[in-house]
């Protein structure tokens, strides 16, 4: 291990956020002295040195404050940052000499967001563009992702790819699951599960119109949504007489590996109405396809890109036409899916992460 000292800002529920806890474990791989500034800390802190806002009061203010003090009393030799939240410390950074590596999980190029969130998104990716020519090492969240970032923010640094590959490994309990959910699986020949909630930005509408009462069918959706989204999806229920859709709200992630389990197929939809929509990176298309389900997805390119290239699902803005498809020969796109997930070596994902930094900064102070 290096003992470089190491700073981790990260503007996020570190206990929620996978891609930001699989950066801070493998920094702790790579380096002896880390020191994470973050929203707030996660349950397990890997031995690392947490600071974070004690208020959720004016929390980001507190937060880059926390963050410019501990940056300049440690003034370390390396500092990562993650997202746009934290790129005015670029800047900062470079001033100490330190070995920036910037991690963006977002795109926020010319990114849309409602209201004054919209206001602060173009105030953080004015930020970003300017400093991040400054970084030595940039991951980005998908290949798609890069090539933006390389041409649009003109980078000539380092720049490598890092993807939301998430696996739900939580246990349920089996029995517990069937009293809940099971009548879902004997009373339907073709259960769906959708986990992108009730939003017309994630297609909830045309999915149960497009699948109202279709025999042998269910679809279950679970996530999050308005109160106006949701009133409205009880009305389209009642107007078209559905009687195969059904919202399941939020549930446990263990629970949710229990219906994509058992699901015929699963569906992976996002808008394209800006850079970072189109080339989403998804981890809940692999946390269906480690379970063995196939996808059905919106023709987002790197949806399509996962769906040609491995047969793992269907990309296509015809959910229908994809269902039939998937329906035609289930077990091929079972067979594709244990090949492409036997090629992902996930359990070692975060060591070649930690390699890959090593490696760059190694040869930057060589």
């Amino acid at each position: 291990m290096i003992k470089d000292k190491v700073i981790y800002v990260v503007y996020h529920d570190l206990s929620t956020e996978a891609r930001s806890f699989e950066m801070l474990c493998a920094l702790k791989d790579a380096f002896e002295d880390v020191t994470c500034v973050c929203r707030k800390p996660p349950i397990d802190t890997v031995g690392c040195k947490m600071i974070y806002p004690k208020s959720i009061k004016n929390q980001y203010v507190e937060f880059y404050k926390l963050a410019k003090k501990t940056i300049h009393s440690i003034e370390p030799q390396v500092l990562v940052l993650h997202d746009e939240f934290t790129a005015p410390f670029i800047s900062l950074g470079k001033r100490l000499n330190s070995f920036i590596i910037f991690d963006s999980s977002e795109l926020n190029y010319k990114r849309v967001l409602p209201g004054l969130k919209n206001k602060l998104a173009k105030y953080f990716y004015y930020i970003e563009r300017k400093n991040l020519k400054q970084a030595d090492l940039v991951f980005a969240a998908n290949i798609e992702r890069l090539e933006i970032m390389k041409k649009e923010y003109n980078l000539s640094c380092q720049l490598e790819v890092f993807d939301n590959i998430h696996r739900i490994d939580d246990s349920y309990d089996d029995e517990e699951c069937k009293k809940k959910y099971g009548k879902f699986f004997s009373e339907y020949k073709y259960p769906l599960v959708y986990g992108g909630g009730i939003s017309h930005s994630r297609f909830t509408f045309k999915l149960v119109e497009a699948f109202a009462n279709t025999k042998d069918l269910c679809l279950l959706i679970i996530g999050s949504t308005s109160e106006t989204c949701r009133k409205e999806f009880n009305e389209l229920l009642a107007t078209m007489n559905i009687n195969n859709v059904y919202y399941l709200g939020f549930i446990p992630r263990a629970e949710f590996k229990y219906l994509l389990e058992n699901a015929f197929a699963s569906f992976v939809l996002f808008k394209s109405d800006c850079p970072n929509t189109v080339n989403c990176a998804s981890g809940k298309m692999y946390e269906s396809l480690f379970l063995g389900t196939p996808i059905i997805c919106s023709d987002n390119p790197p949806l399509k890109r996962i769906c040609s290239k491995y047969m793992v699902g269907e990309s296509s803005m015809d959910f229908q036409a994809s269902f039939q498809k998937i329906l035609e020969n289930r077990s091929m796109y079972v067979e594709k899916i244990r090949e492409y997930v036997n090629s992902i070596d996930y359990d070692n994902r975060i060591i070649k992460l930690s390699n890959t930094i090593v490696d760059a900064y190694t040869k930057s102070i060589q």
